[in-house]
Formats: structure tokens, C-alpha cells, sequence
């Protein structure tokens, strides 16, 4: 599961975040990109220490193995992921009608466009997967 390149991948964004962190401090970006690569670091410094168990233990590389191709597993996978975009995608038409009542144009046109794009993202996949299944 944890491949040399998965490896080599998570010390990149550790050291990416680390260098967004920097940055920040020093002056040349933004506070935005210390909280980006302060989020980043973070995963990319958990799934070392993962990859690190999971090549030192044997029974809990064993373990993680049969978790990940567990059925039940993947099931509720799948299901979390369509309540996840199913509620996205209503409280970004929620949050369009709000913004359109309150007065922010900009805003409404913003979060209007990215819903149309989950729309359209989802209509993609949705004949594609048609197509195969």
C-alpha cells in the first residue's frame, strides 16, 4: 500500500508545506499560504508516520491491506461520498439563494458557478459510468 513512490510523493508535500510556511514568515506570501501549508505539511507528515508503521509491522501492514479491500468498507466509501455532494450541492443552492437576498451579486455568481459545475461535473461521470456499467 505504501510504495516508495506514495513515499517519496508525501516527503514532497511535507517539504512544500514547509516552504509555504516559510515564505509566509518571512514576509513574501500572504497569511493565506502559512494556513495552506501549515494543512499540508500535516498530511503529508501523517502519511509518513503511516507509511513508516506500515513498512516497521508486518501484522499492521496485514491489517490496513484487508481494510482497504474490505466490501463493507468501500460500501459505506461510496455512500459517505454521495451524501457528501448530495448535501454540498444543496447548500451551495442554499447559499446562492441567500447571497441573491442579501445583496451580494458577486458572491451568489460565485458560489452559482461552482454549483453548476459539480452539476456538470457530475453529469460527466454519471454517463460515463453509465456507459461502462
Amino acid at each position: 500500500m505504501y510504495s516508495k513512490r506514495k513515499m517519496i510523493w508525501y516527503t514532497f508535500i511535507l517539504a512544500a508545506g514547509i516552504v509555504l510556511i516559510v515564505l509566509s514568515c518571512i514576509g513574501t506570501l500572504d497569511s493565506f499560504w502559512s494556513g495552506f501549508g501549515g494543512g499540508i505539511a500535516a498530511v503529508g507528515l501523517v502519511r509518513l508516520i503511516n507509511g513508516v508503521k506500515y513498512r516497521r509491522d508486518p501484522s499492521l501492514a496485514k491489517q490496513m491491506d484487508v481494510s482497504q479491500k474490505d466490501e463493507r468498507v468501500s460500501f459505506i466509501a461510496i455512500r459517505a461520498r454521495a451524501w457528501a455532494f448530495h448535501i454540498s450541492a444543496l447548500g451551495s443552492a442554499a447559499a446562492v439563494l441567500v447571497l441573491k437576498f442579501m445583496g451580494r451579486e458577486e458572491l451568489a455568481m460565485c458560489v452559482s458557478l461552482v454549483f453548476c459545475g459539480m452539476l456538470v461535473v457530475y453529469s460527466a461521470v454519471f454517463a460515463v459510468l453509465q456507459r461502462k456499467y
